[in-house]
């Protein structure tokens, strides 16, 4: 995407400079020059016009996206909270088939609505060993990255490991942190 709209200012680039070198070669060959200009001056608002429709457009498709995007991402944090207050007893816990339907539910939502990191990561949290607590809670951590930055958040690096400590007892967290870390 970066390659074409740098292709693309190079393209309008060169086109400008064609069409101001004949505007120029008009001008000095005694074309009136409010001519000139009023034909430039068409070309350029035509171009901006152009350029901050589809601008407003992409804004608004990004909009729409946002809103199921946020929907189904925190359809995912609330189920990955239940289990985990399962695990801790602070609630019921779920069936393996109940879990594995809802968590298919959410990938496919994603499939349509989701960012790629967070398709990616969500990948990853699922390929992680239950036993592994420290990959599995480092996993989190990056999916929880990749939703918020999907959802505009600029977080600092640590952030995302803060908020999986949180969900933790506080006598556990240093313990959970060593592990994440040496999972990195």
């Amino acid at each position: 995407a970066l390659f074409l709209a740098a292709l693309f200012l190079i393209a309008v680039g060169v086109g400008l400079a064609f069409g101001f070198g004949f505007a120029a070669q008009r001008v000095a060959s005694g074309i009136n020059g409010s001519v000139a200009l009023g034909a430039a001056t068409l070309v350029a608002t035509t171009w901006f016009g152009l350029w901050q429709f589809e601008k407003t457009k992409r804004k608004e498709a990004e909009a729409r996206i946002f809103a199921q995007r946020a929907e189904i991402y925190h359809r995912l944090v609330v189920m990955l909270l239940d289990m985990i207050f399962a695990v801790k007893g602070w609630s019921e816990q779920r069936s393996e088939t109940d879990l594995a339907r809802d968590l298919s539910a959410i990938t496919y939502d994603m499939i349509v609505w989701g960012g790629q990191d967070t398709i990616r990561q969500l990948m990853n949290l699922s390929d992680t060993s239950p036993t592994d607590v420290g990959g599995m809670m480092r996993r989190m951590s990056d999916l929880f990255r990749a939703i918020r930055k999907d959802l505009g958040h600029s977080d600092d690096a640590q952030l995302p490991e803060d908020i999986v400590l949180a969900m933790i007892v506080s006598d556990e967290r240093e313990a959970v942190r060593a592990q994440m870390r040496s999972t990195q």
